[in-house]
């Protein structure tokens, strides 16, 4: 029973891995066809299952304030005695640690000072026009 456990099913691994690879390869050997292809298969996605994503959602939220608002809300995870491995603090700056995180990782996205940098400069530009500002 034991070798069970540690013996890798190839059913359930190989086919991701394949196409895995076969998408990092088309990546590497010609990006232009893969971007291509990813974009497509993004846009099908997002025109025939669209609905699914807003029903899962909505789903979601119904089963988590269904789960506040009763009996399962009140289960303690680890027993009646178990303590939180963080406190709320600890919890915070985790959280805003990763969002700093993933707001670094997409430098192209303007933040708030850049957006008022940009607007200060479109009005001054305004102010010297005799016309006015143009889109």
């Amino acid at each position: 029973m034991k070798d069970q456990k540690n013996k890798l099913r190839l059913t359930t691994f190989l086919p991701p891995f394949i196409i895995l690879s076969l998408f990092v390869a088309l990546s590497i050997i010609n990006q232009e066809t893969f971007l291509t292809l990813v974009n497509n298969i993004n846009n099908w996605i997002i025109s025939n299952l669209g609905w699914a994503a807003s029903i899962l959602a909505l789903a979601i939220v119904v089963v988590g304030g269904a789960a506040m608002f009763t009996k399962f809300g009140d289960v303690r995870i680890g027993g009646e005695n178990a303590k939180p491995e963080l406190s709320n603090f600890a919890w915070f700056t985790r959280d805003r640690r990763a969002s700093k995180s993933c707001a670094s990782l997409r430098p192209s996205s303007p933040t708030r000072s850049d957006t008022i940098w940009i607007c200060r400069r479109s009005m001054s530009s305004c102010r010297k026009t005799k016309q006015g500002c143009a889109p």
